[in-house]
Formats: C-alpha cells, structure tokens, sequence
C-alpha cells in the first residue's frame, strides 16, 4: 500500500511541474485519480457472483457503490473540454478519500 501511494504522490506532482512547465506551449496537463470502478476486467476477476462480490465491497464507500466506467469517463471528458484547466488532480472515488 505505501509503494501505492507513492507513486500517487509521484505522479501528482509530476502532473504539478509538468502542468507549469508546457504552460508556455499551451500544453494543458491534468491527471483523473480513479478509486474503484465497475468495469468488465473488473468482473471477470471477481469471480461467479461478481454483482454481489462488488456490491459488499463498494458499500464501504461513502457513496456506498463502485463507480461507473461511464462516471469515470465523464471525468476524463470534463478535464479535456475545460481548455482553461491545468495542473489539476481530479480525484472520482465516491468519497472515498474523506473517510
């Protein structure tokens, strides 16, 4: 876990530098944080009662459910139609880092 979370923290603030950096070229540079997302890898892994496996374990989240790849792409979408928007780390994990 703490291997994890280092390279998170690498990764934002590579984001940071890179963001300030490009700034000059108009390069825009933001990173999407995804906690856990429902998605078919996803499912095939979690074994022959997949709905209830991710059910149990999305119920601890806040928002008490996994994410949608949808939700998830609708992250990613946002951060590319904002042309104003750079050096920024959205987080789309159903609250799960306030707990």
């Amino acid at each position: 876990m703490t291997a994890l979370l280092s390279v998170a923290g690498a990764v934002e603030t590579l984001t940071r530098a890179l963001a300030v950096e490009l700034a000059p070229a108009r390069v825009r540079v933001n990173t999407v944080r995804f906690g856990r997302i429902d998605t078919p890898l996803l499912r095939s892994t979690a074994g022959l009662d997949a709905d209830a496996a991710i059910a149990a374990a999305g119920s601890s989240a806040p928002l008490g459910r996994f994410g949608t790849a949808e939700e998830a792409a609708a992250s990613a979408l946002f951060l590319m139609a904002n042309n104003y928007m750079t050096g920024q780390v959205v987080t789309v994990d159903g609250g799960e880092t306030l707990t």
